[in-house]
């Protein structure tokens, strides 16, 4: 099935295979997804980047303009990563990814940001976020760290004592 979408990619209150002046992508089969995401970004065009690069990757994704809309989101708990920009109006990342912990958000949180700052890294993983990226370098770190989602521990590499 297709439907149009204004902005080209799926949001929070829309499912499907969208179509639109982008190159028609189509979401892996129910029984292939095995990760899903969720994009938090104010900069439509960065949510429709990274929603699209996942998807490619076989991960089911929901979009965000706003941390606040994430929060009140009724499948939260469902989600395995969340993509949470760090600098946004309402609210920014960091008070996000708070809230996130306090409610006991269980999956990977990636704090991802284009004023970065070295020391706001350290913050950050203290307050819970399970990575922190340079906008500019987020789709070339986002295929190997959805690999290691999608791979079974028993397939990790283990580390001797």
């Amino acid at each position: 099935f297709f439907f149009q979408a204004e902005d080209g990619i799926r949001d929070y209150k829309v499912t499907g295979v969208q179509t639109c002046a982008l190159p028609i992508y189509t979401s892996p089969l129910p029984h292939q997804i095995s990760v899903t995401a969720a994009v938090v970004d104010d900069d439509r065009r960065l949510r429709q980047l990274l929603a699209l690069e996942l998807e490619d990757l076989g991960v089911a994704v929901t979009c965000f303009p706003s941390a606040i809309e994430l929060l009140d989101w009724g499948q939260l708990h469902q989600t395995q990563l969340i993509l949470l920009d760090l600098v946004m109006p309402e609210m920014d990342g960091r008070s996000c990814l708070l809230k996130l912990r306090q409610r006991c958000f269980t999956g990977k949180i990636i704090v991802v940001t284009a004023n970065w700052e070295s020391s706001q890294e350290q913050d950050l993983l203290n307050a819970g976020a399970d990575g922190c990226w340079n906008k500019t370098l987020a789709l070339q770190q986002l295929g190997p760290f959805v690999d290691k989602l999608l791979r079974p521990a028993s397939e990790l590499p283990r580390t001797t004592p």
